[in-house]
């Protein structure tokens, strides 16, 4: 019984030899510049009957979602600079299989007149907003210009939606 009490003992004591312990510390950091992230979605406008009585309408979606804090405007331009009688700036749509010009306009609702320009829009114009971290959806309205007697065909034309942040 002696010689187990010996070792146990013995044991004890070389464990408590390297039982010493030493800390550090350190620092993390991350630097986060302004950030955004932006979609948009087509405007499909469907079929366009020239002797309706109002102008065929659609609408488009820009979704948006920046770092908190984060300023940010939103613009776009009609892309042309005719501007029709009664109606202002216009934006175009073309036809593969036409010459004809099929005319539109872009609006939004902060601004009146709500009528985008055609003029790489002043401040004004600019839908501007503050990033909150969570998905944003800013809404904008289309509408082809009644009474356009063109070939029939199928018209497309590519908007471009500018984010600066």
């Amino acid at each position: 019984m002696k010689k187990v009490i010996t070792t146990i003992v013995l044991a004890l004591s070389i464990g408590q030899a390297f039982a010493d312990n030493k800390t550090a510390s350190n620092k993390a950091t991350a630097t986060l510049a302004n950030s955004c992230q932006f979609s948009t979605s087509n405007v499909v406008f469907g079929n366009y009957d020239p002797n309706a009585t109002d102008h065929l309408q659609s609408s488009q979606n820009l979704n948006l979602k920046c770092t908190k804090g984060t300023a940010y405007r939103i613009w776009t331009y009609a892309a042309s600079s005719l501007a029709l009688a009664n109606y202002g700036a216009v934006a175009i749509m073309t036809s593969a299989s036409s010459t004809d010009k099929l005319y539109y306009q872009i609006y939004q609702s902060w601004y009146t007149p709500a009528r985008w320009n055609d003029d790489n829009n002043y401040d004004p114009e600019t839908y501007r907003g503050t990033g909150d971290g969570a998905w944003q959806s800013i809404s904008f309205l289309y509408r082809v210009i009644k009474n356009q007697y063109v070939a029939p065909a199928n018209y497309s034309a590519t908007q471009t939606m500018n984010v600066t942040f």
